[in-house]
């Protein structure tokens, strides 16, 4: 059976510089962008595999690089001039996304902002070793990465980048101390956000969040959210802040080991939000999902 493989960009994606001769030199990989501008564009992996490079690359900017085993159907594939939404040593699937182009367009010698894939035929191959194989016929029949079939999962363990992603996305964030010990237990796959409001709306909200109530031990939510926009990074393990309910994919009344909780400090009676608030609760939660290789609409 053929391993699954995906486009790295989604719907308008375009090619905007072939494998091949380009002014005078050789081109090794493929470069993608779309009509109008492509700066911000999600960027998914073309095959499920480990993440072996990310970071500061010499005339990428930063890249992201997958090892793909034989399994996901060989190969190594390199995502330059992208902003990663990965780690080092993280398992991705086909489709998944892991990170956006850079909109700086400095990053890549002032060229207007765009992906560039390669496609090594095994392991990282040298640019004149004959192992880059042209991406285009490589990519024939692949899959659009925004359809259903992606990846199921995009983490598995405890969120130990919570801070990060929220500081990335222009957040204020407060780290509690010990919050990298406090939880009851460890995640397993994580599938997404469950949003609260902590129906008291004061400025000790975070205590019961952080030390619990009567009945119910703390840590009872990752995250708080006050009402001037900051987070306040409580834990990273897992929280009793998912009850009883279902939704698709998740256990009946047991999602605490799936599902990152904010609790926002409000009274929940829709009287108290604030403007900063509310901006500050739909930015961070999209990209705690972009983060988990998951949609953020």
């Amino acid at each position: 059976m053929t391993a699954a493989r995906y486009w790295p960009l989604g719907a308008g994606r375009i090619v905007t510089s072939s494998f091949g001769n380009r002014a005078g030199e050789f081109h090794y990989g493929l470069d993608f962008g779309r009509p109008g501008g492509s700066a911000g564009m999600a960027v998914n992996a073309v095959q499920g595999g480990w993440i072996d490079r990310v970071g500061p690359a010499t005339g990428f900017g930063r890249w992201v690089c997958i090892d793909h085993s034989e399994a996901d159907g060989s190969g190594y594939s390199v995502y330059g001039h992208i902003v990663p939404e990965v780690d080092l040593h993280q398992r991705v699937e086909a489709g998944q996304r892991i990170g956006h182009i850079d909109p700086d367009p400095w990053t890549n010698g002032n060229v207007a902002p765009h992906l560039h894939l390669e496609i090594h035929r095994a392991l990282w191959a040298p640019a004149d070793s004959g192992d880059r194989l042209d991406p285009l016929p490589w990519l024939a029949g692949a899959r659009e990465p925004d359809q259903e079939g992606g990846a199921p999962m995009g983490w598995t363990g405890d969120p130990i980048w919570l801070a990060d992603v929220l500081r990335d996305e222009g957040l204020n964030v407060i780290e509690h101390d010990g919050w990298k010990d406090r939880g009851h237990g460890d995640f397993r796959d994580i599938r997404g956000v469950l949003c609260h409001h902590t129906a008291g709306g004061g400025s000790n909200d975070w205590r019961i969040v952080q030390n619990g109530r009567p009945g119910l031990e703390g840590p009872l939510a990752q995250l708080v959210l006050e009402r001037d926009g900051t987070f306040r990074v409580i834990a990273v393990g897992v929280c009793w802040h998912a009850g009883r309910g279902s939704w698709p994919g998740w256990p009946t009344d047991n999602a605490n080991y799936h599902v990152i909780g904010i609790e926002a400090v409000s009274r929940g009676d829709g009287s108290d939000w604030t403007p900063v608030q509310l901006d500050a609760y739909k930015r961070g939660a999209a990209a705690i999902m972009r983060k988990l290789g998951r949609r953020a609409a």
